[in-house]
């Protein structure tokens, strides 16, 4: 499961916040305050536990060209910025499924599969 979420309010540019295989390098400070300010918005009541959780996580970072590829095609077809993109390319080459917050990419991107909304997620 690949997640992402909104970092800077409803319909804007979205941040990843949380993915089990991610993009995010591994104990990139920037990071990890970004996965907790994220996670605090979107979710409060859960987000002491939440942090504790991705803490405790050992996250694989993935460097592969194909992916980098093919979250530069969907960046193309779909008009959206490459950093949201990447996550939803990872989720494909994972066979995951991308659970994002924001809404406006979800709409463009459903029909590509491996993508779900954050709040139709459970």
């Amino acid at each position: 499961m690949v997640f992402s979420g909104s970092s800077r309010g409803a319909g804007r540019r979205s941040g990843g916040f949380f993915a089990k295989a991610s993009p995010i390098r591994s104990g990139d400070a920037g990071a990890a305050r970004t996965l907790a300010a994220v996670i605090t918005r979107v979710r409060p009541e859960i987000a002491e536990l939440a942090i504790d959780y991705l803490s405790a996580m050992e996250v694989k970072v993935q460097q592969d060209a194909d992916i980098l590829k093919t979250a530069a095609r969907l960046s193309q077809q779909f008009s959206h910025h490459l950093f949201d993109t990447l996550y939803h390319a990872l989720a494909i080459h994972l066979n995951a499924v991308f659970v994002s917050a924001d809404e406006k990419y979800y709409r463009k991107a459903e029909t590509e599969g491996y993508i779900q909304l954050l709040s139709d997620w459970r």
